[in-house]
């Protein structure tokens, strides 16, 4: 199996008579990198979704006067919406990024994180990693490199639908 050539990696987990889905995200990348350009990004960590796009300021609003004042001129009419989506997306580009991580869908997990199969997951890419890379240093597969996380997911009202939820999850 070439992983260079996949972004995700689904695992399907039969555990203690469930089911649940780990997926392991850019398993080919060492750290972040921008997601436009794929140069490394070296900004600290900072909870998930808080890299927010900043705010996009108008040039004609008159000093001392507010956006409900009909005479203030607050939007440029000669840009067309197609223009406006892509200086919007460039600037959102600049935000976003891929890392490799890996994350857990489980419906029956009460909030309890899996970090026994994120360590196996992690344990199986870098034997991966050895044997098809024999004559290179192994990359930092640690639990910094490659994040864990269990994801918020509906929970299963009952102790039988977690394949339902599982094949809900990869479909």
């Amino acid at each position: 199996m070439d992983k260079k050539n996949k972004h995700y990696l689904f695992f399907p987990i039969h555990e203690d008579n469930h089911w649940f889905m780990a997926i392991i995200c850019f398993p080919y990348l060492s750290n972040k990198v921008n997601m436009e350009g794929g140069t490394p990004v070296n900004e600290p960590d900072d909870d998930a979704g808080r890299y927010l796009v900043p705010p996009i300021k108008s040039k004609s609003i008159v000093p001392g006067r507010t956006e409900a004042d009909p005479n203030v001129k607050i939007f440029d009419h000669s840009i067309s919406f197609k223009k406006l989506l892509q200086t919007l997306n460039s600037k959102l580009n600049a935000y976003l990024f891929f890392r490799p991580c890996i994350l857990v869908l489980d419906s029956l997990s009460g909030g309890v994180h899996h970090a026994r199969i994120t360590a196996t997951l992690r344990d199986w890419l870098e034997q991966e990693y050895i044997a098809k890379h024999p004559n290179e240093q192994i990359k930092d597969l640690s639990p910094e490199a490659i994040k864990g996380a269990l994801l918020r997911l509906s929970q299963q009202p009952n102790s039988t639908d977690c394949g339902l939820f599982m094949i809900h999850y990869f479909v």
